[in-house]
């Protein structure tokens, strides 16, 4: 029985192990592009598959077995591994382009050259309207896949151009940023947007900022996140969302949103609103920044926040802004405690600039600063506030003691102002 095992073991260790037929895809240059197993039923499938790896849209695709000059037939696809090299025809691309080009003052040469040499294109501030954001969508995004990045912010391309951008983002997979601050989208460009990031799986970041959007706005974008498991930050400043729109975003953050970075600058955000936001942060794992500044957060919201950043299971946020709020000294006092709690939280940058923490509340936050060794970077608002020299002191001593696993940075009116 023994020598029959050992002549099976002997048996199997001799058969020749044979790979599944595969598709190796290389660009002209040799890169490695796509690699495909099982090999594709049908040209068109094959392309799709290699839109989604590559990120080259199936119409620029022209595919041609390795040595050979003449593109692939159907007939060419079998059962057997195929060696294919794809040339990207520009022709659809160079079409949209010219019409974007008569839309911009940029020429059509420099655009291309940004999409080639960094597969970025910064139109911010180009007078860019509803036709031309028409344009950038048939161009850029709904046929060409070398666009990363673009920065269409500070043009009025208003709800009817964000109509088209959210068409061709949704059927787009290459590009990862948009700015979209300052283009007067309102709530409607906002619900467009929201539409497609719905369906977007490419996108990691997104500026939507100073475009008025409200709670409803808002809220649509909101209800989107709660499928979109891509975005990675999100900035939503001055835009007047309110505690409604507060609310709306803490169900996605507290349901296992992919967001590491959420901006809420300056939107009218009360207690109400950041109690909301603490609520979903106990139990968030993915943030990693929070921007609250310029709302109107009390000292309730304070003690919310900090509650929540106290709490194991909220673990994540490093970079917490609270300026320009109405923290008071019951406010400091609560960031003061967190900051003091055993083990330090992983806070690494905290504002906390003209929130009318007073002098009180300076002592109390450098009380807690002489123990805490994680914190890096502090803001505050300007060298005569706090007024006291005690308060100033005790800063600037605390930012210098010798325990701290890095040195504490004051920042003054967002500036190094201190030297240590």
């Amino acid at each position: 029985l023994e020598a029959g095992v050992i002549g099976a073991m002997a048996a199997v260790a001799i058969m020749p192990f044979e790979l599944e037929p595969s598709v190796t895809v290389r660009g002209l240059n040799g890169d490695l592009l796509a690699e495909l197993r099982p090999i594709p039923a049908s040209i068109s499938e094959l392309k799709e598959a290699i839109a989604a790896q590559a990120g080259i849209p199936a119409t620029m695709q022209v595919l041609v077995r390795e040595g050979s000059d003449e593109a692939l037939g159907c007939e060419e696809l079998g059962e057997a591994s195929l060696d294919i090299t794809m040339i990207v025809d520009e022709e659809p691309v160079l079409r949209g382009v010219a019409r974007l080009a008569s839309e911009v003052p940029s020429g059509q040469e420099e655009i291309l050259r940004a999409m080639r040499s960094r597969g970025e294109l910064d139109l911010n501030g180009k007078s860019i309207g509803p036709a031309g954001a028409d344009a950038v969508a048939e161009a850029l995004l709904l046929r060409c896949g070398m666009l990363r990045h673009l920065d269409i912010g500070g043009n009025p391309i208003c709800s009817f151009g964000a109509q088209a951008l959210s068409s061709a983002l949704a059927n787009n997979s290459s590009l990862t940023s948009l700015q979209l601050g300052r283009t007067c989208l309102g709530y409607k460009g906002a619900e467009s947007i929201a539409r497609a990031l719905e369906v977007n799986s490419s996108l990691m970041s997104l500026d939507i900022g100073c475009n008025v959007i409200g709670p409803n706005g808002c809220k649509a974008i909101a209800a989107a996140l709660q499928k979109n498991r891509s975005l990675r930050a999100l900035r939503l400043g001055f835009n007047y969302v309110g505690d409604a729109g507060a609310e709306a975003l803490a169900a996605p953050l507290g349901a296992g949103s992919a967001l590491t970075s959420l901006d809420i600058d300056s939107n009218s955000i009360s207690d109400e609103g950041s109690k909301a936001l603490a609520a979903a942060l106990e139990t968030n794992s993915s943030l990693t920044s929070v921007d609250l500044n310029g709302n109107c957060i009390g000292p309730e919201g304070a003690r919310s926040l900090a509650g929540a950043l106290a709490k194991a299971s909220a673990t994540s946020v490093k970079a917490l802004h609270l300026g320009c709020n109405e923290l008071g000294f019951e406010g400091a006092e609560a960031i003061a405690a967190l900051l003091a709690r055993e083990p330090d939280p992983l806070l690494l940058e905290l504002s906390l600039g003209y929130s009318d923490i007073g002098d009180e509340g300076a002592l109390a936050v450098a009380a807690a600063l002489v123990t805490n060794s994680t914190l890096q970077v502090l803001y505050l608002g300007s060298e005569s506030s706090p007024r006291s020299l005690d308060a100033m002191g005790r800063l600037e001593a605390a930012s210098a003691r010798s325990p701290r696993c890095a040195p504490l940075e004051l920042r003054w009116c967002g500036r190094q102002a201190l030297p240590q």
